[in-house]
């Protein structure tokens, strides 16, 4: 491991130049690549731990995150844990790779596993405050306040505080209520391993966090702090731990703190219980109460959790990392209070996204804002969970290129698992890990966001705009609805503000496709590192030209003065839509030296902001398409170094190509810097106006990057051109072809009998597993989200070793001539029985996951053949699907058939391969004339696959991860006569573990339950993704 510490290396930053920048973009260092969350999720075996440590070196990742998920049989903290972490920190050190740390069994953070709450009990343990309203109640110990109210609707009519809250009271009528406080707490469940989350408003659950998880890790490899061991990830702690496994949509609730009264009075200058009833209804109180609530929450949770820990990591080495609940404006709000203010407590800031999606622009500027106001080098993601076994390269690429383009320059893969047995193949797959039949491949991919990483993690981003985060606006009016069936009210003003989140989106997405790039300010950071210099504002490291107001109801008094100031030094804010006027949650005049001051420009919409802002300040990056308007789908980041500037151009547009003229803001040496291959060029540009300027194209998800140097030497190779191409021939529509894996048919509907009982009708597989569990009485397993393994799977059952059988039935039309395979997962527990005959063959290996065990089923027969997979069956056990494999095809009656000897372009799981998870390599011929400096390009058509790799002559290998990498140049590779063209096209697990069959396809979302549908939600049909070359293959010559 290199000397310096890592911690350093990530968190300072550096006067890289562009020699420096070269080197990098040519061998990225190990600090820049991907560390995957390793989702720690069996019985771990040191073996196969190093053996997968091996893996993630071997494909191009930088380490990994040692993180505990679903499934875990090695008991977490335990001495045979922290043995597992030591030696795989060991390994890690061995192989030039991190290894990180992760503070929580599963999520989200701050309960230690259930430790925390056990060693601090109810003081620690979340809460609730719960109001009932009600026209007479009993005397309860829980109760904290009762108010005498009446109550019209939405409004609190009058409302007087009842001294003796727990004296008895008589009956009321008509619009006459009590509104009943009660301290509630958490509820045991087994998702937090039979305890609670924990209140994260009270410093000593934090503390206890510390002592029961971190110095536990300290004490184990403490000494590879800041070294082989960089940082530690915290995961979504959040306020509102009272929720987990509540069911009770009746009831009118808030996170609460015991301490939250005494901090409110201390910070806020009154009781909390005041007006807090106004919390719930409308009337004049209800913006100061919800503001100052907020404004509470959010400052305690800052102070008790994350700044306790990021003292800590400080004090001992270890960078502080990890994300928060970012959920939009209110979301944010609702789980923490704000997200912003945390970041400053964090080395490294992070966000999570979720899903095969580019929306959530906001989550990522949170983030890249606070990181460049507090001089933070690195924006970690935690990306691509929920996205499924299908999700390709070029998905990959698109969603982390929005990102890298906004200021994220760091990825946490989610998931790298560690075994696909039972629920853990649904555990928000992906996998990115060598169960996946692309791991091959990877590593184009972490090669590629390893350069960009490094290049964007250097010299500062250009951003003059400040957006003022209405944080604060959704304080003064986020109340709490009143469920109950007879006063349910929406005096929370939650669909107001679910409409005022989306405006606040379309601000952030107009400004970024408008090509005016911006930070996002956070009040209360703006209050403790905001000032005036000169006639800029500044935060922190950061300094802007002109500060935007999104419409906004409130403002922090600390803001309103610093833009006074601002504005008095000759700054500029320009607003759209309503101006602030509440202060702190209170109506004020005084507002108005900010808003009627002559530098504060009051404009109509979101588009005359845009068109102020041009009058005032030239964008340092323009992208007009060819009707010279912004193309708003493509994004950007610019960054200056020492000695040059670097601009990274994304188009966000995953369906539609663009062409556009470049403006970048300064002149000089343009190169383009291919980020795929590692190759730079030459490019010519224009200077005019102050500005280079060059026309360039971009095709569906492509992206560039560019570096602008005042000087013209040692200049690169101009980029290539490949003149006036004509077509010469095409490939297809029908090749030879091989299959990299074998064939598989899935059996996904079986039988089940115990002992000599009759068998079961047929039923899915989970299905008949159900069952079986309910009648012998052991713990449910279809399911994700249960308690942990290692909790319970080691204590004997009532009912271990009950004979148990599953019956499958298969077709088979044509014997296969080679071997056929029956795979079940740790087949070395059961026996098997075909067609009445006991199979005695040992164990052939295992398929796709070392969990998956290979038994050679000999003497398959033509027409039905029956299947019993029997066992003693255990409460540990978990029956999956099983698989054929062998060299068959799968005909329309998912009958085994005899193979094609050739594939048509079109999807493959038409001609045999319906649930196929490997690659077909395409054969063709290609005879072309290569004479006098002549070009060949090919250019793929349209296709369906994780990722392609073209092989020219047996020799030349190119990847084409991406459609928009798909026209390569095939000249230099050609030989005269005839020339092998194999293009191998990787599928995915999808068709294989599912879903395969959720009748409605389309959801954004995979859960657990997408593999188990039910009623409406199921069809009989198998619903496949299609796989292959699709479109024409053009040679141009």
């Amino acid at each position: 491991m290199k000397s310096r510490r890592l911690a350093d290396m990530l968190v300072s930053k550096g006067a890289a130049e562009y020699e420096q920048l070269k080197d990098m973009f040519a061998s990225p260092p190990v600090e820049h690549r991907s560390i995957p969350f390793w989702s720690w999720n069996g019985k771990l075996e040191q073996a196969e731990l190093n053996t997968q440590i091996e893996g993630f070196k071997a494909q191009g990742m930088g380490g990994f995150m040692m993180h505990v998920r679903e499934g875990l049989e090695t008991a977490y903290l335990s001495d045979e844990f922290m043995e597992r972490i030591k030696e795989s920190v060991e390994k890690a050190k061995a192989e030039g790779i991190y290894a990180w740390l992760y503070d929580e069994d599963r999520y989200s953070s701050g309960m230690g596993g259930g430790l925390v709450a056990r060693a601090g009990g109810d003081a620690v343990r979340a809460k609730a405050l719960e109001l009932v309203i009600c026209q007479e109640f009993l005397a309860d110990d829980s109760i904290l306040a009762v108010y005498r109210a009446e109550v019209n609707g939405n409004e609190l009519v009058s409302c007087v505080k009842l001294e003796d809250a727990r004296a008895g009271r008589p009956p009321l009528g008509g619009n006459e209520v009590y509104l009943v406080m009660h301290r509630r707490i958490a509820a045991r469940n087994e998702w937090c391993n039979g305890e609670t989350h924990t209140d994260v408003m009270n410093p000593e659950s934090a503390r206890l966090f510390i002592e029961t998880t971190y110095e536990r890790y300290k004490q184990a490899v403490g000494e590879e702090f800041g070294r082989t061991v960089p940082g530690i990830f915290t995961d979504e702690p959040f306020i509102r731990g009272f929720k987990e496994r509540l069911h009770a949509p009746d009831m009118t609730w808030i996170a609460w703190s015991d301490l939250l009264p005494a901090a409110f009075a201390a910070r806020r200058g009154y009781e909390i219980w005041d007006t807090l009833p106004y919390f719930f209804f409308h009337g004049p109180p209800a913006a100061k109460i919800r503001h100052d609530y907020w404004r509470t929450v959010t400052e305690m949770f800052c102070s008790a959790y994350t700044e306790q820990i990021g003292d800590w990591c400080r004090e001992n080495g270890i960078l502080f990392t990890g994300h928060y609940c970012e959920i939009g404006i209110v979301g944010a709000v609702q789980f923490g209070g704000a997200v912003m203010p945390h970041y400053r407590y964090l080395d490294i800031p992070g966000i999570d996204i979720l899903c095969e999606q580019t929306d959530e622009s906001l989550t990522v500027k949170q983030a890249s804002s606070v990181a460049r106001q507090y001089g933070k080098k690195k924006v970690l993601s935690e990306t691509y969970g929920v996205t499924g076994w299908d999700l390709t390269f070029e998905g990959r690429k698109w969603i982390g290129d929005w990102q890298f383009a906004l200021g994220v320059n760091l990825l946490t893969h989610h998931l790298a698992l560690y075994s696909l047995r039972g629920c853990r193949k649904r555990d928000y797959p992906p996998s990115f890990n060598y169960n996946v039949n692309w791991w091959e491949h990877n590593h184009t991919i972490e090669d590629y966001f390893a350069r960009l990483g490094a290049l964007l993690s250097e010299g500062d981003a250009v951003r003059e705009v400040l957006v003022v985060h209405p944080g604060t606006s959704v304080w003064a009016r986020l109340g709490m609805d009143v469920q109950a069936a007879q006063w349910r009210n929406k005096a929370g003003n939650t669909e107001e503000l679910d409409r005022y989140n989306r405006e606040f989106h379309e601000l952030v997405q107009l400004l970024l496709g408008e090509h005016y790039d911006f930070d996002l300010g956070d009040e209360l950071i703006m209050q403790e590192i905001g000032r005036v210099e000169g006639s800029r504002l500044q935060v922190g490291q950061a300094d802007y030209r002109v500060v935007v107001l999104p419409s906004l109801s409130n403002m922090l008094r600390p803001t309103f003065e610093l833009l006074v100031a601002y504005v008095n030094a000759g700054g500029i804010v320009l607003s759209y839509g309503n101006v602030p006027h509440l202060l702190e949650g209170v109506p004020s005049t005084e507002l108005e030296l900010l808003t009627n001051h002559p530098a504060f420009r009051r404009l109509a919409s979101r588009y005359e902001l845009v068109m102020e802002l041009e009058k005032r300040l030239p964008r340092s990056v323009s992208l007009k398409d060819r009707s010279g308007r912004e193309a708003d789908r493509l994004l950007y980041m610019r960054r200056e170094l020492a000695d040059c500037t670097v601009v990274f151009v994304v188009n966000n547009d995953r369906d539609n190509a663009v062409d556009v003229e470049v403006r970048i803001q300064g002149c000089g040496k343009l190169e383009e810097w291919n980020v795929l291959t590692g190759d730079r060029f030459a490019r010519e540009v224009e200077a005019a106006g102050g500005y280079s300027v060059f026309r360039d194209s971009f095709g569906a998800a492509d992206s560039k990057l560019y570096v602008l140097t005042p000087g013209e030497e040692d200049a690169p190779s101009p980029l290539p051109e490949t003149g006036d191409l004509q077509p010469a021939t095409g490939l297809g529509p029908v090749a030879g072809f091989t299959r990299t894996a074998p064939n598989a048919l899935v059996l996904d509907r079986c039988r089940y009998r115990i002992g000599e009982e009759a068998w079961s009708e047929p039923m899915g597989v989970w299905q008949a597993q159900r069952q079986l569990r309910e009648r012998l009485d052991m713990k449910q397993v279809y399911m994700n989200g249960n308690l942990q393994r290692y909790l319970w799977i080691h204590e004997p059952h009532p009912h271990d070793g009950t004979p148990v059988a599953f019956c499958f039935v298969f077709e088979v039309k044509d014997i296969p001539e080679t071997d056929t395979f029956l795979v079940f997962e740790q087949a070395e527990r059961f026996r098997c029985r075909l067609n009445g005959r006991m199979l005695e063959e040992a164990l052939d290996g295992w398929y796709l996951d070392r969990s998956m065990g290979k038994l050679k089923l000999s003497e398959l027969q033509t027409g039905e053949n029956v299947l019993e997979v029997l066992c003693d069956y255990r409460h540990d056990m978990e029956i999956e699907d099983a698989f054929l494999i062998g060299d068959f095809a799968v005909d329309g009656s998912r009958r085994l058939v005899k193979e094609p000897d050739r594939l048509r372009f079109g999807d493959w799981c038409l001609q045999g391969y319906p649930h196929y998870c490997g690659s077909m390599i395409y054969h063709f011929e290609l005879d072309v004339e290569v004479k006098g400096g002549r070009k060949i390009v090919m250019e793929l058509g349209s296709y369906e696959a994780v990722t392609l790799q073209l092989t020219i002559n047996g020799r030349d290998k190119k990847a084409i991860p991406w459609r928009s990498a798909g026209k390569v140049e095939l000249t230099d590779s050609l030989v005269p006569g005839v020339n092998r063209i194999d293009i191998e096209v990787a599928g995915s697990p999808r068709n294989l573990f599912g879903p395969l069959h959720e009748a409605r396809s389309n959801h954004t979302w995979q859960d657990w339950w997408s593999f188990r549908p039910e009623g409406a939600e199921y069809t009989d049909d198998y619903v496949l993704r299609p796989y292959g070359l699709m479109g024409q293959i053009h040679i141009y010559g």
